[in-house]
């Protein structure tokens, strides 16, 4: 479990505990629940039969102090269901009861609903190839599973002159969690070097899978990377938002940036705290706490005030550790202020009404990519919403889902069977509880055969748009696939900039760059 590390406050926090992006994945024989708490708090998780009482249960309690919270439980049996029950109870609050300034119902989150285990054991899998965020002094691996596992990371620096070029792998690193996602760093790389690195993963019930390029599965490459120049010192920039997406009890700030960054948003009522060491702060982070670096940030901010004017800033910050801010001129605030990026005011008023309206689906689902074996199924949503599939064959009988409350849904079948026609529906509940909304059932068929052929580019890189500043470049490929642009002011280029999505169109944007400059 990953600690989270706060200041010290001199008013009290009176926040209502919240938890939020609450998801629950299942083996034949496991299951883990992973959440988020708005305030730091302890870890709860028990499951048990729908006619037990749940001390005759597994529970399971971590009383550190969290916010983010993972907890598995194993021996479960195939195909069943269970009935579940999370809970999470603020730190440090007993003295805010005694005073009478909180309740204990205001202290605890709970929620309760049934999980099924699968009905057997699938192939452990990698949802797609993994994603590099890099840097002159290290790099930052993200990847996905189809199921929850543990996962290791070794890596080593490649040889020049090696007979044969020998594999070697110096260091290894792991999560220590075990999840269906991760973001895993190599730290202390040498600027201009080119490294070689194997993901390994061991499921619950010992199914594993690995990138060793001695191997022979599906997934077995000599995976290279080549850390950026010690001059790649350009800060990110906000290119998008941000905006804010307002309800009753929460809002979620939005916002893009041209590179991979951590993200942190601080906030209070206006007038409040904002600005001083009392202010609020919400961290964008994965599943296992670790920092989330990303482009595409979506940020909730929970347990506030109804119909309350909030003020709030954003910083972000890239892998080579330079940081860019957005604060709102209003604020007396503590940290240097940026230019106010397009569509930001940086305050808002939450509804003086309670949420009770389901999600909207405004396009989708389709089909965005499929192989023999695979599928790959999007559509969007109003508000930030998680993501369920139920598909099968014959029969909807399977589910894939994520916890993670966003607009744009993205969820990945796997073990499919080739030249086979199934059916599916999406779903989707909101931040609050609001919905299932539920898609009209739709199909789509498997290709009969394995891709074998590597991508063609069938649109060579131009520059579509560029300034004094900024350029940015596309390209086309004849199926999905991952992208990089390495470029600079030299022929040894060195600045390095990766896709995090895959697609059939590549673009990237390229800041921050010095005038009159090829």
């Amino acid at each position: 479990m990953v600690t989270g590390l706060f200041r010290t406050r001199l008013a009290p926090d009176l926040r209502v505990a919240i938890g939020m992006n609450l998801d629950v994945q299942t083996t034949s024989s496991a299951a883990t629940a992973n959440w988020f708490t708005n305030r730091a708090a302890d870890t709860r998780f028990a499951v048990a039969l729908p006619d037990e009482d749940f001390s005759e249960g597994i529970p399971i309690l971590d009383g550190g102090c969290s916010l983010a919270h993972l907890a598995l439980i194993e021996d479960l049996k195939p195909s069943t269901e269970y009935k579940y029950r999370v809970t999470s109870r603020l730190t440090d609050v007993d003295e805010l009861i005694a005073q009478g300034l909180m309740t204990e119902g205001e202290v605890t989150f709970t929620r309760t609903d049934v999980l099924r285990t699968k009905k057997e054991s699938v192939p452990l899998r990698f949802l797609s190839p993994p994603q590099r965020v890099i840097s002159a002094d290290g790099a930052i691996l993200n990847f996905r599973l189809n199921q929850v596992a543990g996962a290791l990371l070794d890596y080593g620096l490649v040889r020049e002159g090696v007979e044969g070029e020998a594999i070697f792998y110096d260091w290894s690193v792991s999560s220590g969690e075990v999840l269906n996602a991760y973001s895993i760093t190599m730290v202390g790389l040498n600027p201009s070097s080119t490294y070689r690195y194997r993901i390994r993963a061991v499921s619950p019930a010992g199914d594993t899978l690995s990138t060793d390029p001695t191997g022979n599965d599906q997934w077995s490459r000599d995976l290279k990377l080549r850390t950026s120049v010690v001059g790649d010192t350009l800060p990110p920039v906000i290119v998008e938002g941000p905006v804010v997406v307002i309800r009753d009890v929460f809002a979620v700030v939005r916002f893009t940036t041209d590179v991979e960054t951590q993200a942190a948003v601080f906030f209070d009522t206006s007038g409040g705290t904002y600005g001083t060491s009392d202010e609020f702060e919400i961290v964008d982070r994965i599943a296992d706490g670790a920092l989330n670096f990303v482009r595409e940030h979506s940020v909730t901010i929970s347990g506030l005030e109804i119909g309350t004017p909030y003020e709030y800033g954003v910083e972000v910050t890239g892998a080579n550790g330079k940081t860019t801010s957005f604060e709102p001129s209003l604020a007396a605030a503590k940290r240097a202020k940026g230019m106010q990026p397009p569509g930001g005011a940086g305050s808002f008023t939450t509804n003086s009404d309670p949420d009770t309206q389901f999600p909207m689906i405004l396009s989708g689902p389709t089909v965005t990519s499929q192989t023999h074996d695979t599928a790959i199924i999007e559509w969007t949503t109003d508000e930030p919403a998680n993501s369920v599939v139920e598909f099968g064959a014959t029969a909807i009988d399977e589910e894939v889902s994520s916890g993670s409350n966003t607009f744009d849904h993205n969820l990945t079948l796997t073990n499919l069977n080739p030249g086979t026609t199934y059916k599916y529906v999406v779903g989707s509940v909101d931040a609050v509880g609001n919905g299932a909304t539920e898609s009209a059932p739709a199909v789509f068929t498997t290709d009969p055969e394995i891709d074998l052929i590597a991508p063609v580019i069938i649109s060579q890189p131009e520059v579509i748009y560029k300034n004094d500043e900024m350029a940015t470049i596309q390209w086309r490929t004849d199926e999905d696939a991952t992208g990089v642009v390495e470029f600079g002011t030299t022929t040894d280029l060195g600045f390095i900039r990766e896709l995090t999505t895959t697609g059939q169109v590549h673009e990237v944007a390229l800041t921050n760059l010095t005038a009159a400059t090829a």
